[in-house]
């Protein structure tokens, strides 16, 4: 039987990897076998303990383990070997197969394909902005409470969805096939993050959540008018108690 060499640090830069591009190819199952199932609990604790929202992610640990790796002791030979041998070449032989070919270009053209419309899309955004907003982002960007970092400008699948939507419709067939979402995509209009930053401070957002609910009501109302048959003047009628059942007063036309 063939013995099977221990790859080591030394070995690994001779093949154009290193101990970050492993980690990130490593799985929870292979930390938890090479730090041992107390020392990554107890790696767990320490990071939720110390994180800002007191969430642990694997990205975290593999950030202690790549700063500091004599946290795996003697087994970091070990790791070294099982990544490199089980995860990572397996990785690069699809990615140069056909099929991992064909997926590099599909992404080189989606990127191409929403440059422009990602700098629209902001640009929408940045018009629609109040000025105000600029002045204070630009001193209060870096707070440390607020962690901006984490929040994107632009709903990624959304904004995808839409331009792949345009394609189709003008039979744009290799942007079409370039574009299109997976199945099982998930479609929202507000970026990442953003969601739960709502959540987290809602009476910021008293105002919006109440212009929806406004919106709702008008909505049902005037679908209500429509099924029942009403006349215009029954309509007006219903808006106004709509309104008026929401607090809001309707401002009298000036002639």
């Amino acid at each position: 039987m063939e013995e099977v060499r221990v790859v080591t640090l030394k070995d690994l830069h001779e093949f154009g990897a290193n101990l970050s591009l492993l980690l990130r190819y490593a799985k929870r199952d292979d930390l938890i076998q090479f730090l041992g199932f107390n020392e990554f609990k107890a790696m767990e604790r320490y990071i939720k303990e110390h994180d800002p929202q007191g969430k642990f992610s694997l990205t975290k640990l593999k950030k202690q383990l790549k700063d500091d790796p004599d946290l795996f002791g003697n087994r970091l030979e070990g790791f070294i070997s099982h990544v490199y041998r089980n995860n990572y070449i397996p990785a690069i032989e699809k990615q140069n197969s056909r099929e991992g070919i064909e997926k590099r270009a599909l992404r080189k053209e989606r990127s191409k394909l929403m440059r422009m419309p990602r700098r629209k899309y902001l640009g929408c955004i940045a018009t629609r902005v109040n000025p105000d907003d600029y002045g204070y982002c630009l001193t209060e960007y870096d707070n440390p409470n607020e962690q901006y970092e984490k929040y994107k400008m632009v709903p990624n699948n959304a904004l995808r969805e839409q331009v792949y939507s345009k394609a189709l419709a003008r039979g744009d067939a290799a942007a079409s096939r370039a574009l299109q979402l997976p199945e099982k995509a998930k479609i929202s209009y507000l970026p990442n993050g953003l969601q739960t930053y709502y959540r987290a401070h809602p009476a910021r957002y008293d105002a919006y959540l109440y212009e929806l609910g406004t919106q709702k009501k008008f909505l049902e109302a005037v679908r209500t008018s429509i099924a029942k048959g009403l006349t215009v003047e029954d309509r007006e009628r219903l808006r106004g108690r709509v309104l008026a059942s929401i607090g809001v007063e309707e401002e009298e036309e000036e002639y």
